[in-house]
């Protein structure tokens, strides 16, 4: 399904069927949406025989009809989760004992590795967006692929099976990490970050260690966390190996932190929580009937179902100021870049301002009734009753939160822009980084202005982050409000260093544009380069940056552990 060609097939087929009693299956039907809307209405208007049935198989979508699925019986087909299930699925539907047991034997721990490998790509989608910032569609055939290539490279240095034995020094490990890296599952993520994640992983199980006894799968500090790889040369080994595992693994084996457990539950917890809001949300916009006593006919509504609405609307009003005044202009003020961002942003609040009040006083009318209802007002009531963020408020990217979050926000991003007009210089104003509602254009800004003043381009200028440190200079912007998932900052040795905590608030930082053959830069060229993402949905990446970490703790630690800064977050 998916294409008109289909369409059309399955239209006669199903005709055909339901006339002759036969059996139909149709794949893939979340391809089709429309088609399934125009089918439901199909199945009603059908006379079919006693023993037609109609099988459908999707992915779950959340626009798939509701009726349809009412008159469907349906199954739910769902792999257990964790490293232990995932290897066991490898190592019975893609690797089969005679593909993994042919010579040369170091080719079963080869299939071994992919298998891993697999197991960990899959199991860190269950920890999105930590895990991934995206929901890549890894599946069984990048695995299969993959070993496709490995037997191939397997079969070219020993002489196409003939060899019992290869030395490791012998397997071509590049070629092999920059296939699966780049084309085989590496193909799929289109996040840089995420990239460097995942060939941090190849390049840590696909290398000569790896068959050392003493080789460990995972990257864990502490011993009782690490998983050291097993001693076997046949599959059987591998699979008493595989049997002994536990069924709850830990999040380290995939990189993440222990207690990113802790956040996933989190996450479950709070989307039952708002799915739940929604629902009595939805239960109190609808108005109850009530029937009076020993009356006849149908009942009628009694009181006005907007009058609890009503006080927070006003509530609401009260809390946004009245207006926001823009940056004053002059020829000097428009040549300077900073000062363009910054009335961008006053443009940006002042329009957003005028439309939440003049909304919110259009509901207070109806509330009163003094102005009649329309459809944009009974989807406004909808949305307030469901402390949800009305579509026309969303001019600026936003976390999911509701509209009593979004509200208070909203009202510290007009105060920070207030306080910015009245500065007199607008480059050393203590700036909340994840207050404007287009934080990458301040970046932007902020190095043309200084390109600007020091007769550079902007290719020459490249950024330095020091943390903890707020004594301005001519180069330099001091930011508030970032946040690390991950690790945390240690602020006597001024660097990156291992915590317990989910997010981590980070000191004042400063910010530098200098040359980029200048020393500052030279200094930090080395250190860990991690993400800045906009929220902790880690779905807008902002820039990077380039932290200290200590020096006998590998990179690849950090990279597994997904350690990234937000500019927002909930307070």
């Amino acid at each position: 399904m998916g294409s008109e060609e289909g369409f059309s097939i399955a239209d006669k087929a199903i005709i055909a069927a339901s006339k002759s009693g036969q059996w139909v299956l149709l794949k893939n039907v979340h391809l089709a949406i429309k088609w399934l809307i125009e089918l439901e209405k199909k199945l009603y208007s059908m006379n079919p025989s006693q023993n037609f049935r109609l099988f459908l198989t999707l992915e779950f979508n959340p626009r798939i009809p509701a009726n349809l699925i009412r008159l469907s019986r349906v199954y739910v087909f769902e792999p257990p989760s964790g490293v232990k299930a995932s290897l066991q699925r490898s190592f019975t539907q893609v690797l089969s004992a005679d593909r993994t047991d042919r010579q040369p034997v170091e080719r079963c721990r080869l299939h071994f590795l992919l298998a891993f490998l697999h197991a960990v790509v899959l199991e860190r989608l269950r920890y999105f967006p930590v895990g991934w910032s995206k929901k890549y569609e890894f599946s069984d055939a990048d695995q299969a692929c993959g070993r496709d290539v490995i037997d191939a490279w397997v079969d070219n240095v020993s002489q196409g099976g003939k060899l019992s034995n290869i030395s490791p020094d012998k397997i071509p490990w590049d070629a092999i990490q920059a296939i699966l890296g780049e084309a085989m599952y590496g193909g799929r993520v289109d996040n840089e970050f995420d990239h460097v994640i995942l060939k941090a992983f190849i390049k840590h199980l696909f290398r000569e260690e790896s068959f050392n006894s003493d080789f460990f799968l995972n990257t864990a500090l502490s011993e009782e966390h690490r998983l050291r790889s097993p001693d076997g040369r046949k599959r059987g080994d591998f699979l008493t190996w595989i049997e002994s595992l536990p069924a709850k693994g830990s999040p380290t084996w995939i990189g993440l932190p222990e207690h990113a457990e802790q956040m996933l539950r989190i996450n479950r917890a709070n989307h039952t929580l708002g799915r739940w809001l929604l629902l009595q949300g939805a239960v109190r916009s609808v108005p109850k009937a009530i029937k009076p006593a020993g009356s006849k006919g149908r009942a009628s509504i009694t009181g006005n179902p907007l009058d609890a609405l009503g006080n927070k609307v006003k509530q609401m009003l009260s809390m946004l100021p009245e207006s926001l005044y823009m940056m004053e202009r002059s020829e000097a003020s428009l040549g300077d870049p900073l000062w363009r961002c910054f009335d961008r942003e006053m443009g940006v609040g002042g329009s957003l301002l005028g439309r939440v009040r003049a909304d919110l006083n259009q509901l207070k009318g109806v509330c009163e009734g003094l102005v009649k209802t329309t459809n944009e007002i009974r989807n406004l009531i909808h949305d307030l009753n469901t402390d949800s963020v009305p579509k026309q408020w969303k001019r600026y990217a936003v976390a999911d939160i509701t509209v009593t979050e979004w509200l208070a926000d909203f009202i510290l991003r007009l105060d920070q822009l207030r306080a910015l007009r009245e500065s007199d210089n607008l480059q050393r104003a203590l700036l909340w980084m994840g207050g404007l509602f287009f934080p990458e254009a301040f970046l932007t800004a902020s190095r043309q202005a200084i390109a600007q003043k020091m007769q550079l381009s902007l290719e020459e200028l490249l950024l330095v982050v020091d943390v903890g440190n707020t004594n301005p200079d001519e180069e330099s912007f001091i930011v508030k409000g970032l946040y690390v998932e991950g690790a945390a900052w240690d602020t006597q040795s001024e660097e990156l260093k291992m915590t317990d905590e989910l997010t981590v608030a980070m000191p004042a930082t400063r910010l530098r544009w200098v040359h980029r053959d200048s020393a500052d830069y030279k200094q930090t060229a080395d250190f860990l380069r991690i993400p800045v993402y906009l929220n902790t949905s880690r779905s807008l990446l902002i820039s990077s940056f380039n932290l200290k970490s200590p020096m006998e703790i590998p990179q690849a630690v950090w990279l597994q552990r997904s350690v990234c800064l937000t500019l927002w977050t909930k307070s």
